[in-house]
């Protein structure tokens, strides 16, 4: 479960936003990525999250999923168009 990782995805996406996407905030290295599934094959866990900001969004979600809701309302959108 990472959160936007930094790869050519954001720039060869189709959309209908108007605007290029970019990813929500923090963008992980691939390598951070690769490491936690490299990780992920050898010990065989149920989930991973990869990086800090995935994992306080799931601490949030799973504290309370209503506010999760209302903060990806108010900031989630907008923060992933490009101007």
């Amino acid at each position: 479960m990472p959160a936007a990782i930094n790869t050519p995805f954001f720039t060869k996406a189709h959309t209908k936003l108007g605007v290029k996407p970019k990813g929500f905030p923090p963008i992980y290295q691939p390598g951070v990525v690769v490491d936690a599934i490299l990780y992920s094959a050898e010990k065989a866990p149920w989930e991973i999250v990869a990086g800090s900001g995935g994992k306080g969004m799931l601490l949030t979600q799973r504290l309370s999923s209503r506010l999760m809701d209302a903060l990806m309302v108010r900031g989630g959108f907008g923060s992933q168009m490009t101007d």
